[in-house]
């Protein structure tokens, strides 16, 4: 590079630091006298050399491009010498003119090699330590206004960490979102002049353009003389947690709206109106699905109108295709056209700019879509309101049913109300002794007796003993005038309720001379307020064991992505170790304290009812024959057990290892209650649900059902206990001898099935347990035989996407020991990353259900588009339907439940890679 500016040159020549020019190119163009001096180069030995020739950093040849760009121009080097010895040296940078030129001043630092050496590993150790802290961490020089970045920087912005360098007080001030800006610098301001630590919340401008949403905690740092010198602090992405917390105010708002309105139109105006509070929400509707088709409880659209009539027929319109898969469909019309151009879905409806819809679910079934579009342009849903949409459609859910069953419960008061308002009443009289001198001739449909046999007889020889006494405290008070209610006796012995309406009959000096009234029959109105009760605590049960089954299963699926990596590295450790030595014994002792706790998730899971069933036509009666002689083993000798089953078929569509686990379950349950011995009856039938069904049958369908009942000759229970019997951990026993899961995991695992659990029992009589299943087709062959045995090594190629470092490392190590080539990623979109010729070369994706910004049922989607011979395996803690699509395994896409063993990982593995197709 030529140097424009004598006088310039002249300056530097005079410089006692080395200095030197680069091109733009990288090639040294001018070198100074102190530069000769302290490399021992001459001009004519390093003019036209690139400047990685004479000056690296961390191992790697520096370019001047690379010195401006880190440290904002400054930087530790190693300065290769004439005498073939390095020196350390500072390096700082800037841009020389408009050419993209270099000019570079070198000075020697005092301090040693080994010093320097250290300064910069600590430094690298300090950046790898605070990256995975997640946040980002910064010291500020307030009189350049420089910023020294480390950290999280391109997680929570976007930018590289060579990129953020450059940016400065002024720069990120510029990046603050304008509505935060003033605020924002206000408050450091303030901060400053107080001397006070200052933290703060604002948005930052990320590279790709949206913002991030930063908490930002600093303390400003004074010299000697009180000037404020430095800035330092760190500052972490809060997004999630105000999503959460705009979320989980939506949750309140719409449980709120549920118990104060009394109308449904309007608490899904509420609804409405809470869910455009969160996202854009000017077109929105709520559907529910039922025999009859397609209903919309709400519709609210620009563009399109209501669906005409109470239904439509569910067809296979949008609507439909988020009820068929249970899972959240966010799209836009070019996306809708391509479902459509598959013959997934029947495009209908005007054009929009995107759609959003969510299914709704109760007991994990989708019952209903709740949906919001948009005709703006460029207003997109993003997977953030995805996500809230998911959150809030659960309550909304909840909501429906609990008005829904309201409202159906008042509409049954109703009815039983004016039953009994418009009956035919009964009117009479009666003497001051309460003897009958009139009676309507309607007495004989409320009590069975003749109005011949009622005249001139006490009221009190028509009312039962617990009746007769508050007859007379009502006659004593207020001179008999009111209402009250009782029991009366009925001619064939039945108690009849009534309610009474009397009137003293007062002669001219106010001496009491008999009574007249109305008497009117309230028995159905005494039915209706038991029906209500029952169903008002069917409503508690049901919202009770949902709320526990939701954190029984989240607290299993946790453990298990915990377990997962313990009991694998165990399984790796243990051949590792001498037999028999302390080490081994150790680690035996600490695997099977990991099974114990691997065995309770699975029960949680079992009672949450997200545990994966292998469903298939069997025979009950064929079940339990079966299993009659490993309980018959299990069971102590002091108790007798009596199993009786028809000889015909008794086909359910069930997972028999599922319905082996109840029985196993409830036998010992009945075991625990007999301690000195006892009768064991287990029983199989059939039996057909009629209307009207007894109340105890109401939550099932009229239909065929096959039964499955335990009884024993046990203690019983009381009513308190029996309330409580399907709560996780409730146990009766002493300390040490139940878990508390027994129960609830036969509750979940028949609510699963589609069935219902009915247990009578009583104190010193017994307790039975009745199970009922919906009948199924006739029953699977079973196949005989055994599965051959396969290799569990390979050296195919496998994709890994697991966001739990120690569940991927675990399983990395599993299947890269027998030779498999495995690409491991922490989520989809890493793995997506990849080229399309190294994604051709996949065989196998082994993925986890849940993952941060995209599921992996998802990825397995995404990846198969392009590579249709891919196998996939996906793992979670629990099997979700929403992601796996239950139901929808095949022989190409399996599912493997945490925490697995490497001999189940290696052989499921071996088995996909093996499958024909």
């Amino acid at each position: 590079m030529s140097v424009q500016s004598a006088d310039l040159s002249t300056l530097l020549d005079q410089l006692p630091d080395a200095a030197l020019f680069t091109d733009a190119a990288g090639r040294i163009r001018w070198w100074n006298p102190a530069a000769q001096a302290l490399a021992g180069w001459t001009p004519e030995q390093v003019l036209g050399k690139p400047l990685g020739e004479l000056l690296s950093a961390g191992g790697r040849p520096m370019s001047a491009r690379r010195l401006r760009e880190e440290a904002r121009g400054r930087s530790v080097c190693q300065l290769s010498t004439a005498g073939r010895r390095s020196l350390w040296v500072e390096a700082a940078g800037g841009a020389l003119g408009p050419a993209g030129g270099t000019i570079l001043i070198l000075r020697e630092l005092a301090a040693s090699a080994r010093t320097v050496r250290e300064l910069e590993e600590s430094r690298h150790r300090y950046q790898i330590v605070t990256a995975q802290t997640g946040q980002m961490v910064y010291d500020s020089d307030i009189a350049s206004g420089g910023i020294q970045w480390a950290g999280a920087v391109q997680k929570i912005t976007g930018f590289s960490l060579r990129e953020f360098h450059k940016v400065g007080f002024a720069e990120w001030s510029e990046g603050i979102h304008p509505a935060d800006r003033e605020r924002t610098l206000a408050s450091i301001r303030e901060a400053r002049q107080r001397g006070t630590p200052f933290e703060l919340e604002y948005r930052f401008r990320r590279k790709d353009g949206g913002y991030a949403e930063l908490e930002d905690y600093g303390v400003f740092l004074r010299d000697d003389s009180g000037a404020v010198i430095r800035a330092l602090g760190r500052m972490r992405d809060v997004g999630g947690r105000n999503l959460s917390r705009a979320a989980q105010q939506a949750v309140y708002a719409i449980a709120e709206a549920a118990s104060e309105v009394a109308d449904l139109q309007e608490l899904y105006s509420r609804i409405h109106r809470i869910i455009s509070s969160l996202m854009p929400a000017d077109n929105l509707f709520i559907a529910q699905a039922d025999s009859g088709g397609l209903r919309f409880l709400y519709f609210v659209d620009q563009k399109d109108e209501p669906p005409a009539g109470d239904r439509v027929p569910l067809g296979r319109g949008v609507t439909a295709y988020v009820l068929r898969t249970g899972r959240p469909l966010l799209t836009d019309e070019k996306g809708l056209a391509e479902l459509s151009d598959r013959g997934e879905l029947v495009r209908q409806g005007a054009a929009c700019v995107s759609w959003l819809g969510v299914p709704l679910k109760i007991d994990g079934v989708a019952v209903g879509v709740l949906a919001v579009q948009s005709y703006t342009e460029g207003q997109h849903y993003t997977a953030g309101e995805q996500e809230m949409l998911e959150f809030v459609s659960s309550q909304v859910a909840m909501a429906i049913r609990r008005r829904r069953a309201e409202s159906a419960l008042r509409e049954s008061e109703e009815k039983y109300r004016f039953l009994a308002e418009n009956s035919i009443d009964v009117i009479w009289r009666q003497d001051a002794g309460f003897r009958f001198t009139y009676v309507s001739a309607s007495v004989s449909r409320l009590l069975g007796y003749a109005k011949e046999e009622v005249e001139g007889r006490s009221l009190f020889d028509f009312l039962p003993p617990t009746s007769r006494e508050q007859v007379r405290a009502a006659a004593s008070s207020a001179q008999a005038r009111g209402h009250y209610e009782v029991a009366m006796a009925g001619k064939d012995g039945s108690e009849v309720w009534v309610e009474v309406s009397v009137t003293p009959v007062v002669g001219p000096d106010g001496e009491v001379l008999g009574y007249q009234g109305v008497t009117r029959d309230i028995r159905e109105r005494k039915r209706a307020e038991d029906e209500r009760d029952r169903l008002e605590a069917e409503l508690r049960q049901a919202q009770k064991m949902e709320s526990v089954g939701r954190l029984a299963g989240g607290i299993a699926h946790d453990f298990n992505n915990l377990l997962t990596p313990i009991l694998g590295y165990m399984e790796l450790l243990l051949p590792e170790l001498p037999a028999g030595s302390p080490q081994a014994d150790m680690v035996v002792a600490v695997r099977h304290s990991a099974e114990r706790a691997r065995d309770l998730t699975r029960q949680l899971l079992a009672f949450s009812r997200k545990q994966l069933l292998e469903l298939k036509s069997v025979d009950l009666a064929q079940v339990v024959s079966g299993f009659r002689d490993i309980l018959r083993r299990t069971l102590r000798e002091d108790i007798e057990l009596e199993v009786g089953l028809p000889e015909r078929p008794l086909p359910v569509r069930a997972d028999p290892g599922q319905l082996e686990q109840v029985l196993m379950n409830l036998a010992l349950n009945s075991q625990d209650a007999m301690p000195e011995g006892g009768k064991l009856a287990v029983r199989a039938w059939e039996e057909a649900l009629q209307e009207p069904r007894p109340a105890e049958f109401s939550a099932l369908a009229p239909g065929v059902y096959v039964v499955l009942e335990v009884g024993d000759s046990g203690a019983g229970m009381d009513g308190p206990t029996l309330e409580r019997i399907f709560e996780p951990f409730f146990t009766t026993k002493e300390k040490g001898r139940g878990t508390g899961l027994g129960l609830p995991m036969v509750y979940g695992i028949v609510k699963q099935h589609g069935g219902e659990v009915l247990v009578r029992s009583a104190p010193k009589r017994g307790t039975r347990v009745r199970i009922l299943l919906p009948r199924a087709g006739e029953p699977t062959a079973a196949t005989a035989g055994q599965p051959p045995d396969r290799p569990s090594s390979g050296c195919e190629t496998i994709l890994l996407a697991e966001d739990d470092p120690a569940v991927r490392e675990m399983t990395r190590l599993i299947l890269s020991r027998q030779g498999y080539n495995v690409l491991a990623f922490s989520c989809g979109s890493e793995a997506l990353a990849l080229s399309g010729e190294q994604l051709a070369g996949v065989r196998l994706l082994v993925s986890d259900v849940v993952m941060p910004g995209m599921n992996g049922r998802e990825l397995a989607e995404r990846l198969r588009a392009s590579n249709r011979g891919l196998k996939v395996l996906l793992i979670s803690g629990y099997a979700d339907p929403l992601s796996t699509g239950q139901g929808l395994l095949d022989d190409h896409i399996q599912f493997l439940p945490k925490p697995y063993s490497a001999e189940g990982l290696l052989a499921r593995t071996r088995a996909l890679l093996d499958a024909s197709g």
